[in-house]
């Protein structure tokens, strides 16, 4: 129940509040030997210290998570905190170790049959490439999500799907290719539609306060100025 309402502060984007949870959460779990609970009490960790703009945070409970999955053979966390810590490594400009997780979470998803996580490593590997001023490359990468999602791939389930809408949308507009705009709409309606469900207070901080909403948001509003 802990770990659960951390998660609902965690999509409000009320980092602070779901650390606090989820470092409660993985107390009680190692003191009762919930290997399991906190692996992902740990996990969660990782993903709001990264959100928060704690990026060393963020990499050090992500390695603990990955530790703990190793042990319990837990392939799919170990995915998942793979990329996770790219994430981390990229927002501190090393691409290079970033590069590196991004691969290895992109090989486990893939050996592991899960089909709609793929994309979110990908993505990552776009950015790298975007970073380095390599706008073919990023293309090349965003061109297999693009040819995923047309036939009918679903990016359920990956942690931010609005970070890899947004990725296809900076890479293809980089590059001039029309259908960027049709991305930036798609993350624009699905974050407006999570915010419908939320009182006036959660709907402020679900926009303003989780990164990959407030870039929607940004690119949105720079979009409607440029076009009026």
């Amino acid at each position: 129940m802990i770990n659960n309402l951390g998660e609902t502060e965690q999509q409000l984007g009320n980092y602070d509040a779901a650390l606090e949870l989820f470092q409660l959460g993985r107390r009680l779990s190692a003191e009762i030997g919930q290997r399991v609970t906190e692996a992902y009490l740990l996990a969660n960790m990782a993903i709001s210290a990264f959100r928060r703009g704690d990026h060393a945070g963020s990499i050090d409970s992500a390695t603990q998570a990955m530790q703990l999955a190793e042990e319990l053979e837990d392939r799919d966390l170990q995915a998942i905190m793979h990329s996770a810590v790219g994430h981390a490594y990229a927002a501190l400009g090393e691409l290079q170790e970033a590069e590196k997780r991004y691969q290895a979470s992109l090989v486990l998803f893939r050996e592991l049959g899960r089909a709609t996580m793929p994309p979110e490593p990908i993505a990552g590997l776009a950015r790298v490439a975007l970073a380095r001023d390599d706008v073919s490359g990023a293309k090349a990468y965003v061109t297999e999500i693009v040819a995923h999602l047309d036939g009918g791939g679903l990016i359920d389930g990956t942690e931010d799907p609005i970070w890899i809408y947004m990725t296809c949308y900076h890479v293809l507009a980089a590059t001039g290719v029309a259908r960027a705009a049709e991305f930036l709409t798609s993350a624009h309606r699905l974050v407006f539609e999570r915010a419908a469900e939320f009182t006036e207070e959660e709907r402020a901080s679900f926009l303003t306060n989780v990164p990959s909403n407030r870039a929607v948001v940004e690119a949105w509003s720079a979009q409607t100025r440029s076009s009026g």
